[in-house]
């Protein structure tokens, strides 16, 4: 069950799309391994921050989904 979070606690990031302050993310997950042949991971990402209109993010929760099969 992947599980990451991560928070901006001062200033902003040097790069693109790196992070801001007091914005961040939770992500849940669950993957599934079937006959190590099949992988399935859908995970679900919540972005939080200010709602003063200073984060652009706040409205960008998704859900995703990755299938990988091998023979």
């Amino acid at each position: 069950m992947p599980v990451a979070a991560g928070y901006g606690l001062t200033n902003y990031a040097p790069m693109i799309f790196g992070g801001s302050e007091k914005v961040g993310n939770v992500t849940l997950g669950v993957q599934f391994i079937y006959n190590q042949a099949l992988y399935v991971d859908v995970k679900y990402t919540n972005l939080f921050g200010p709602s003063d209109g200073t984060n652009t993010t706040d409205d960008r929760d998704f859900i995703s989904l990755t299938a990988k099969y091998t023979f």
